[in-house]
């Protein structure tokens, strides 16, 4: 019965610790993200829900390139 219990407490303890670990390194890659994602601007593109700003105020989807008004430019082939 003693080995059982310590047994259990040493796969406890492990559990713990591989937790703590998962826990750290999930952390890290959390900072590291917003951290990139602020080096290139995109931490306002997801506050604002993808839709970017024009100078009127405007929100809009996409980034202007041949969008207006959802509508693309017809291509002939």
């Amino acid at each position: 019965m003693d080995q059982a219990m310590s047994d259990l407490q040493a796969q406890l303890e492990e559990m713990k610790r591989l937790w703590d670990e998962e826990r750290m390194a999930r952390q890290r890659s959390e900072s590291e993200l917003e951290l990139l994602r602020g080096m290139h601007g995109i931490k306002a593109d997801v506050e604002t829900g993808g839709k970017r700003r024009n100078e009127e105020g405007e929100t809009g989807v996409g980034d202007g390139d041949g969008e207006r008004d959802g509508k693309r430019a017809r291509t002939t082939e």
